[in-house]
């Protein structure tokens, strides 16, 4: 085996056992589903359109994607490349770009993909479909070819999650490309590898709280074999069938299929999905009636319906308090129509609304005070009295206009607002 380079670039990745599938970010997936598209075999070139596959750098690396992705041989491969809707094995070594090659986050051993489904990373799908059988590569990508922002937790003390926005180095070993299934039905131990997988990937993606995925990953399995049910062929050995009843009892399926509904159920009512719950539950009931598992299910079930239900009431009851929409339009009341007043008696209600007692009180006061003043006092003082006269008596009616009596200016404005009601 050739040494194992340091990758030129930041962070990102973790180690485990058990090989769970990986997810694409959806940031990505567009770029991804291009990458996917392009045929077996073709070289980086035709990734970024030149007429002419792209040779390695002087360092050996190949770029798969304008520096986004990159791709480096450490052992030659033989054979063709994966294909898109062709399942591949491999084992994967994630770190960080850049730390050391023995600082390993996650290590999945014999995982199992299938290209263009787009479970597995960007960065590794792309990486999968430019490797031969039997080759090891180092495979470079940045954060959105990645996990991006999200990074991906850890299920296990073997496991160091993978911090968001990092950028990653993958060590892969492509061990085998699966042919391609082709019209013939499948084998019958052909489906059980494939339940056994797709089991194996929804629990892994469950645990790690991705609960559209597994919900993917359970219905992929459950349809594998919806077309001719759980029991082995007729032509299957006789001391064979009772190992085979068993494996269907290992992959979810007949009898402890009810496991795998239970665990789609259960990740349906955790997205709210309440169709999708009560339908995994009748499923399951007709395999189990009795079954615990699935009772507790439909108990917090119908517990949550009524939460959200008399939540969806309150919404409801806040967006339409105030409205008054009667069924029925407004019997006895009679609509009150004023006269139309003329000029000569709107001026004089208008006067009537204006006119204050204590106002006009206040100005015939000052009337007679300067009657009395202006007849007792000689003319060189009149006009020191008319000045003063002039300027006090504004000021009078403005005093007795804003402090009068608060209890007459509340009354009157009340009663002008109830007339403006009326």
């Amino acid at each position: 085996r050739a040494s194992q380079p340091g990758c030129l670039h930041p962070p990102s990745a973790v180690g485990s056992r058990q090989p769970p599938a990986m997810a694409p970010i959806d940031d990505v997936e567009e770029e991804e589903d291009a990458a996917a598209a392009a045929g077996p075999g073709e070289g980086a070139a035709e990734e970024q359109g030149d007429d002419e596959p792209r040779v390695p750098d002087a360092d050996g690396w190949l770029d798969l994607m304008d520096g986004k992705i990159r791709k480096k041989v450490l052992v030659e491969g033989s054979g063709c490349n994966p294909e898109v809707k062709q399942d591949v094995r491999c084992s994967i070594e994630i770190r960080l770009a850049g730390s050391d090659p023995s600082e390993v986050l996650q290590r999945y051993e014999q995982a199992r993909y299938r290209i263009g489904e787009g479970y597995a990373a960007p960065m590794l799908e792309l990486g999968l479909r430019h490797m031969k059988e039997g080759e090891e590569a180092e495979i470079f990508g940045v954060s959105t070819m990645a996990w991006g922002p999200s990074g991906l937790k850890a299920v296990s003390d073997a496991e160091k999650p993978i911090p968001p926005n990092s950028n990653l180095c993958m060590r892969v070993r492509l061990h085998q490309v699966l042919p391609v299934q082709g019209d013939e039905p499948p084998k019958w131990n052909d489906m059980i590898q494939e339940v056994t997988w797709r089991k194996n990937s929804g629990n892994d993606h469950f645990k790690r709280q991705e609960y559209q995925k597994a919900l993917r990953c359970y219905g992929a399995g459950i349809e594998v074999f919806s077309s001719q049910g759980f029991d082995p062929p007729d032509y299957m050995e006789e001391k064979s069938r009772p190992a085979a009843k068993a494996a269907t009892a290992v992959l979810d399926m007949c009898p402890e299929h009810v496991k795998g509904l239970y665990r789609m159920a259960r990740a349906c009512f955790l997205l709210d999905d309440f169709e999708g719950c009560e339908d995994a539950i009748r499923r399951g009931f007709q395999v189990d009636s009795s079954n615990a598992a699935l009772q507790r299910v439909e108990v917090e079930l119908r517990h949550k319906q009524k939460k959200y239900e008399a939540k969806s009431k309150r919404v409801a009851g806040r967006v339409f308090e105030g409205l008054d929409y009667p069924d029925e339009p407004p019997g006895k009341k009679k609509v009150v129509v004023e006269p139309e007043l003329s000029w000569p008696q709107w001026a004089w209600k208008a006067f009537v609304d204006w006119f204050d007692w204590r106002i006009a009180a206040a100005i015939v006061a000052a009337a007679v005070v300067l009657a009395v003043l202006l007849t007792l006092l000689p003319k060189r003082n009149w006009p020191m009295v008319l000045i003063a006269w002039v300027m006090l008596v504004p000021m009078a009616v403005g005093y007795i206009q804003g402090f009068g009596d608060p209890e007459e200016g509340t009354k009157d404005r009340k009663g002008d607002i109830s007339k403006k009601t009326k």
